[in-house]
C-alpha cells in the first residue's frame, strides 16, 4: 500500500457528522471516486478540489457559470454543498450527504454528482469560449473530513483562497465565493 492509500483509507469512528467510510482518492495521476458499498452514510462532509486544464484560466463569466451550476446541484436532495469558491484555475468545495429519502440517495454517489457539474460545466463554458476540448483535469483531490476542527480548517481554506492569492481584499469581496453555512 502506497502511502497515499494509506492516509486517505483512516477510518474515524466520531458520531454525528462523522461516519466511517474508506476514501481513495489523490496522488499523481490518481483519479478519485468514492464508492461505498451501500452508498454515502448520512452528514458526512468531503472535501473537494478540482484544477483546469493547463493553459485554460476562467474568466469571470466562466467563473460565474461554474459556480452557478456548484449551486444548482449542491442543493439536491442526496447532497448538498455548504461553501465553494471558483478561482481562475482550481475550484474547491465542501459537500455533505445527506439523508436518504426513501432509499433513493443510498446509490447516489458523490463521484456521479461531480461529474455531473464537471461535464455541465465544461459545456457550457465550451459554448462561452466556441472551444470543444477539456477544461478540468482529469482526477481530482478528495477527503473525508474528520471531526469538527478539520471541517473549520478545510472551511478557513476555502475561504481565505481568493485573499490569499491576491484576488480580493476580503472573502466576501469575492464575487465567486459561495457559502450556506458559516463555521467559526
Amino acid at each position: 500500500m502506497n502511502p497515499w492509500e494509506s492516509f486517505f483509507l483512516q477510518e474515524s469512528s466520531l458520531a454525528g457528522w462523522f461516519g466511517r467510510l474508506p476514501v481513495r482518492g489523490a496522488g499523481p495521476g490518481f483519479q478519485s471516486s468514492c464508492r461505498p458499498a451501500r452508498g454515502p452514510s448520512p452528514d458526512q462532509v468531503y472535501y473537494v478540489s478540482w484544477g483546469t486544464v493547463r493553459g485554460i484560466v476562467l474568466d469571470e463569466d466562466e467563473r460565474t457559470i461554474a459556480l452557478r451550476t456548484l449551486q444548482q446541484y449542491g442543493d439536491g436532495d442526496c447532497w448538498a454543498i455548504d461553501a465553494a469558491v471558483v478561482l481562475p484555475e482550481q475550484v474547491d468545495i465542501l459537500i455533505h450527504s445527506r439523508r436518504s429519502q426513501g432509499g433513493r440517495c443510498d446509490t447516489l454517489e458523490l463521484g456521479s454528482i461531480l461529474q455531473r457539474v464537471l461535464t455541465q460545466t465544461a459545456r457550457r463554458i465550451g459554448q462561452v469560449r466556441g472551444y470543444w476540448g477539456p477544461v478540468w483535469q482529469e482526477g481530482h483531490l478528495e477527503r473525508l473530513v474528520r471531526d469538527d476542527e478539520e471541517l473549520r480548517e478545510r472551511w478557513r481554506l476555502i475561504r481565505d483562497q481568493p485573499v490569499r492569492r491576491l484576488l480580493a481584499a476580503a472573502p466576501e469581496d469575492y464575487a465567486w465565493f459561495y457559502q450556506r453555512t458559516i463555521w467559526r
